[in-house]
């Protein structure tokens, strides 16, 4: 039985740690729109070939891409997440996007900022995003793009669930707050193991 157990265990040990390694993407790519803050992002993105799309590790989203070999860059940020009941969602982002920034939950266009942004790296700056959105349960995915032409001063992201204290965009952080199917599977059979292993002791 205990190595039944284990087996299972280890599968859903795997499937969290795939849903964590999946929750939240930042990809990047060239593009030189010069100082037009009217494009289209998303169509730009798709339009890309695989081969001209890098993928970003982070700890944390904050401060990131900071500096000149950084300009001339557009970035899409996709968060997974998967609430067991209806949450509200608050999505800030502090950004140098020269070209302007558009964020789309489940495939529709939420927000369309065409504007120089620069938020000086002051929260309380006019330009940063600040975008509400309601949560179904089940799956959602937020989809987040940005565009910088010169001068890269760095992006910074945070978030807050139910209008909780904010806290910076990470895996970990967003973990803790909207766990994975992953995880609430593998919390649930590491209790029942508990569980049976107390029975037998007795």
């Amino acid at each position: 039985m205990y190595k039944k157990l284990f087996a299972v265990c280890a599968l859903l040990f795997t499937v969290s740690f795939s849903a964590n390694a999946a929750l939240i993407t930042i990809e990047s790519a060239d593009a030189n729109f010069g100082n037009n803050t009217n494009v289209d992002l998303a169509g730009y993105w798709a339009g890309l070939d695989a081969d001209d799309i890098s993928s970003e590790a982070f700890t944390a989203a904050t401060m990131l891409f900071s500096g000149s070999q950084f300009n001339n860059s557009i970035y899409k940020m996709t968060i997974n997440l998967f609430p067991g009941t209806e949450r509200q969602f608050s999505f800030f982002a502090g950004l140098d996007a020269g070209n302007g920034a558009e964020l789309f939950h489940n495939g529709a266009l939420i927000a369309d900022i065409n504007s120089n942004l620069w938020w000086s790296k002051r929260w309380s700056n006019n330009s940063v995003i600040a975008q509400n959105m309601q949560l179904g349960a089940g799956s959602n995915q937020l989809t987040f793009f940005w565009a910088e032409n010169s001068n890269s001063g760095g992006n910074s992201f945070e978030f807050a669930i139910d209008g909780a204290e904010r806290a910076a965009l990470s895996v970990n952080n967003v973990q803790a707050q909207v766990p994975t199917p992953g995880t609430l599977g593998l919390f649930a059979l590491t209790l029942i193991g508990l569980s049976l292993f107390g029975r037998r002791k007795g």
